[in-house]
């Protein structure tokens, strides 16, 4: 949890700092401003919905896995499998 939260802030300031990069893009004029235009529009929209699935739909996913997993009790030692002896005929 503690790794999450540390890891959360660079994460999303690399996410808006990729998005406000193509603020130009998008808002371009002049020749060849159509192309760039399309491009900048689908890689900040691209960017911006990926941040934000990211946000939402990775840590409901974690929540709904560890659901299936069956509690475990920590304060009982779990038992220890005891190997098996081979008979040796001597």
């Amino acid at each position: 949890m503690q790794g999450a939260v540390s890891r959360l802030r660079p994460i999303l300031m690399t996410s808006f700092a990729f998005i406000a990069g193509r603020i130009p893009l998008v808002m371009a004029s002049g020749a060849g401003a159509l192309g760039n235009r399309s491009i900048g529009t689908a890689a900040a929209g691209g960017m911006l919905i990926g941040t934000v699935f990211g946000m939402v739909l990775i840590p409901g996913l974690y929540v709904l896995f560890a659901s299936f997993e069956k509690p475990k009790n920590l304060d009982a030692p779990e038992p220890v499998a005891q190997p098996e002896r081979e008979l040796v005929a001597h």
